[in-house]
C-alpha cells in the first residue's frame, strides 16, 4: 500500500482574516477582545497574560493609531491582496511603510503575515518581539500561532489558538475562523486531541447550523470537517467524510447528483477520500482525476498545461490501481514533472520532495533490481538533503524516514529488517518527546512499527505488535481497547497478529465481534491464513482435520472473487491452499469435506494463481520467502507421509460442522 504523501491540500478557508482584520490601523477599527486582552512583559520580550482590564483598551498612542494616510492604507490593503502570489512585494511594501510611519500595527501584521507566507518563521516571530507588536491584535496572535506551528512548537502555538477561540470569539464568523485554526492544531498533534478536534468542528458546525448533525453553509466548516474525518479514519468515518463531500458536490453542482462541480478543492479533497475507501471506489478516484486533469488550462501558445497537485495525484490513483500498466503510467507522468521541475533536464534530480518521493515509492511498487536501485537512490537523496547534507542521518521529514523505513521492510531478510526497526525506532521516539521505548500518538508511525514486528515474528516480536494494535484501538475512539474498532488498518493486522501467536479462541472471539468489517475481501483473506495456518501446525498423527483446509480454501476464493482478482495476496493465498490440496496423500482424487478435485488441477490452479499475483505484483519475485511457511509446510507434509492413509480417508468422511467457514458461535463448538 502506498503510504500518504504530505501533497499540500486546498488552502481554501485556511488564512481567513480573525476578527475582520481589515488591513488598517488599529485606530481605524474597533477595540477587540477588551475583556481579556493579554499584556506584554518588555523583560526579556516575553509573552505573558495579564489580568481582564475591563475599564480600556490597551494604551496605544493616538498619534501611532491616526498616522496612516488614506493612500497608506491603500498601500496596506494592496499588500494584503498580494500575499499569496507574490508575498515578497507584500513584505517590501511593509518594510516601506515602517520607514514612512514607524510603529504602526498594521505595518506590523503585513511584514509579519508576509513572512509567514515565505515560509521564514524564525524571522516572523523575531518581528513580533518588538514591544508595539505586544499589544497584539487577534491577526498578530493568529501569525504567531501559525508560525510556532510550523516550526513545531505545538504547544506554544495552542496556546495563541485556544486564546482566540476563548477571548477573541465576539461574534460566529470570529468562532469558526478561530475555533478552525486551533482545531488543525489539534488534528497534527494526534492521539487523543484528534477526538477533541473532532468536537470542536461539530461544535462550529452546530452553532452555524442551528442544529445538530446538520449541514452549515460554511463551505470551509463543510470541508474542513470531512477531511478530519478522513484523517481519522474507520469505516464509519470515511463514509460519514462521504456524505460531507458529495453534499456539497451536489449544492455546488446545482442539485444535480453524480455530477462534477466547478471548485477543484470539493473534487480533489472527493478524490483522495475515495482513494481510501479502496474498492470500486478507486475506480471513481481515478476518473475524477482524469477529469480534472481535462480542465487544466493551456498555455497562450496551445500546449497543454499542468497543475502540480492534480497531476501528482493522478499518479498517485494510478499506483494504488496495482497493475504493471498503471503503474507503468503513473511513471511517465513523475518522470515529465520531475523534468519540468529540474529545468526541462533528463534524468535529473529536482527540488521538488513530492515529486521526487512519490517516484521513489512507484519504482519500489514495480519491482525489478533496476527500479529497486533506483528507488533507493531517491529515498537516500530525499533524507541526506533534508539532514543538510549529512549521509546515513535521520532526518526530521517523518514521510521521507517512513518510505525508507518501508523499503527496507519490504527488501526482507533479518539486516534489511533491523534497518527498517531501527528507523520506525528513532522517529517513535522524537514523536514521544524523545522517550525512548515510549508510545507515540502518532498512528502511522504505530503501524508501521507493529506490521513490521509481525513481520519480524518470534513471540516477543508479536506480543509487542499485539499491545501497540490494542492501543490503537483508544486512538480510534474506541471506548474499550478489548473491543474491535470500525478501522481496518488496525484490525487486520491484530487478526494476522492472533494467527501467528496461534490463539484460536481470541481470533475466534475477535471475528464474532467485528460487525463494522464485514462484506471485505480483507476479512476472507484473514480468515483464509487463519485456517490454513491451523491445517499446518495440526497434529495429523493424532486426529486429522481436513475441514481446516476446507475452510481456508473457501474463504480464499471468496477473497478473490469479492476483489474482482485484482489483489496479488488474495491469489497467493489462494495459491497457497491449492498446493497443499495438490499435495496431501488422498488418491486417485483429494476429496475435502466434499469438494473433489483431481491432483493435477489442484496443481494447475496454484501455478496460475501465482503467475496471475506476480503479473499484478512483479515486486513480490523479489522479496525474501517467508521461511516459516515453507517451515509449517515442510512438517506438514513429513507428518501426513507418516499417517495411514486410511485415517484421512475417516477423517474426510465427517461433514464439517460450521458451513462456509462461520465462525463458532457458542462454548460448545468451540470445544469441537
Amino acid at each position: 500500500m502506498i503510504p500518504a504523501v504530505n501533497v499540500p491540500p486546498s488552502t481554501a478557508g485556511r488564512h481567513t482574516e480573525p476578527c475582520g482584520f481589515s488591513g488598517k490601523d488599529s485606530g481605524n477599527r474597533r477595540w477587540q477582545g477588551a475583556q481579556a486582552r493579554p499584556r506584554f512583559s518588555d523583560e526579556g520580550g516575553s509573552w505573558s497574560q495579564g489580568r481582564p482590564d475591563r475599564r480600556q483598551p490597551p494604551a496605544v498612542s493616538r498619534s501611532v493609531r491616526a498616522t496612516l494616510s488614506d493612500q497608506q492604507e491603500a498601500q496596506v490593503k494592496r499588500g494584503v491582496g498580494l500575499l499569496k502570489k507574490a508575498p515578497q512585494e507584500a513584505l517590501a511594501i511593509a518594510r516601506m511603510l515602517h520607514q514612512m510611519v514607524p510603529n504602526t500595527i498594521s505595518a506590523y501584521e503585513l511584514e509579519t503575515r508576509a513572512l509567514l507566507q515565505l515560509g521564514r518563521y524564525r524571522e516572523c516571530l523575531a518581528v513580533m518581539e518588538r514591544p508595539l507588536c505586544g499589544r497584539a491584535s487577534a491577526s498578530l496572535r493568529m501569525t504567531r500561532g501559525r508560525a510556532l506551528q510550523e516550526l513545531g512548537r505545538l504547544d506554544e502555538a495552542e496556546v495563541e489558538f485556544r486564546t482566540l477561540y476563548e477571548r477573541y470569539a465576539r461574534t460566529a464568523q470570529h468562532k469558526k475562523v478561530n475555533g478552525l485554526a486551533l482545531g488543525r492544531l489539534l488534528q497534527r498533534m494526534g492521539g487523543q486531541r484528534e477526538q477533541e478536534a473532532l468536537a470542536l468542528f461539530t461544535q462550529i458546525r452546530q452553532l452555524l447550523a442551528g442544529a445538530p448533525d446538520t449541514p452549515c453553509e460554511h463551505y470551509d466548516v463543510e470541508l474542513t470537517l470531512a477531511r478530519h474525518l478522513q484523517h481519522m479514519g474507520g469505516r464509519a468515518h470515511l463514509h460519514k467524510a462521504l456524505g460531507i463531500l458529495t453534499g456539497l458536490r451536489r449544492t455546488k453542482a446545482g442539485n444535480r447528483p453524480d455530477t462534477p462541480c466547478a471548485d477543484r478543492s470539493i473534487e480533489i479533497a472527493l478524490a483522495r477520500l475515495l482513494e481510501d475507501l479502496g474498492g470500486e471506489h478507486g475506480k471513481k478516484a481515478y476518473t475524477i482525476w482524469v477529469a480534472l486533469q481535462h480542465k487544466i488550462p493551456r498555455k497562450r501558445d496551445g500546449k497543454a498545461g499542468h497543475d502540480r497537485e492534480i497531476e501528482l495525484g493522478l499518479a498517485i490513483s494510478l499506483n494504488k490501481m496495482a497493475t504493471p500498466e498503471s503503474r507503468t503510467d503513473a511513471l511517465a507522468l513523475l518522470t515529465a514533472m520531475r523534468r519540468r521541475a529540474a529545468g526541462n533536464k533528463a534524468n535529473t534530480p529536482c527540488d521538488d520532495r513530492d515529486i521526487e518521493l512519490v517516484r521513489g515509492i512507484v519504482l519500489q511498487e514495480m519491482g525489478g533490481l533496476h527500479n529497486r536501485e533506483q528507488a533507493l537512490a531517491v529515498f537516500t537523496r530525499l533524507r541526506r538533503r533534508a539532514a543538510a547534507g549529512r549521509p546515513d542521518t535521520p532526518c526530521a521529514d517523518k514521510a521521507i524516514e517512513q518510505a525508507l523505513s518501508r523499503y527496507w521492510q519490504t527488501e526482507g531478510g533479518r539486516d534489511s529488517q533491523q534497518k527498517s526497526l531501527a528507523i520506525l525506532t528513532e522517529i517513535r521516539k522524537k514523536a514521544a518527546g524523545n522517550r525512548v521505548g515510549t508510545p507515540c500518538d502518532d498512528k502511522d508511525i504505530e503501524l508501521a512499527l507493529g506490521i513490521l514486528r509481525i513481520q519480524m515474528g518470534g513471540e516477543e516480536n508479536l506480543k509487542q505488535a499485539l499491545a501497540i494494535f490494542t492501543r490503537l484501538r483508544t486512538l480510534c475512539g474506541s471506548k474499550d481497547p478489548h473491543q474491535p474498532c470500525d478501522n481496518k488498518d488496525i484490525e487486520f493486522p491484530l487478526a494476522g497478529c492472533l494467527t501467528q501467536l496461534h490463539d484460536w479462541p481470541a481470533f475466534d472471539r475477535w471475528n464474532r465481534e467485528r460487525p463494522l468489517l464485514q462484506g471485505t475481501h480483507e476479512l476472507e483473506l484473514i480468515q483464509s491464513i487463519r485456517y490454513f495456518t491451523e491445517f499446518l501446525i495440526e497434529d495429523h498423527g493424532t486426529k486429522p482435520r481436513p475441514e481446516l483446509l476446507d475452510r481456508a480454501l473457501r474463504h480464499a476464493r471468496v477473497a478473490v472473487e469479492k476483489s474482482g482478482g485484482l489483489y496479488s495476496a488474495n491469489l497467493s493465498q489462494l495459491g497457497h491452499c491449492y498446493r497443499v490440496l495438490a499435495d496431501s496423500p488422498y488418491q486417485p482424487d483429494i476429496d475435502i469435506v466434499g469438494l473433489k478435485v483431481a491432483r493435477q488441477e489442484a496443481i494447475q490452479c496454484a501455478q496460475d494463481c501465482f503467475d496471475k499475483a506476480l503479473q499484478i505484483a512483479p515486486q513480490r519475485a523479489d522479496r525474501s520467502k517467508d521461511q516459516l511457511w515453507r517451515q509449517w509446510q515442510r512438517a506438514w507434509l513429513t507428518q501426513v507421509k507418516e499417517v495411514p492413509l486410511e485415517r484421512f480417508q475417516e477423517a474426510c468422511r465427517v461433514r464439517d460442522p460450521y458451513p462456509q467457514g462461520r465462525a463458532p458461535q457458542s462454548e460448545q463448538e468451540l470445544s469441537l
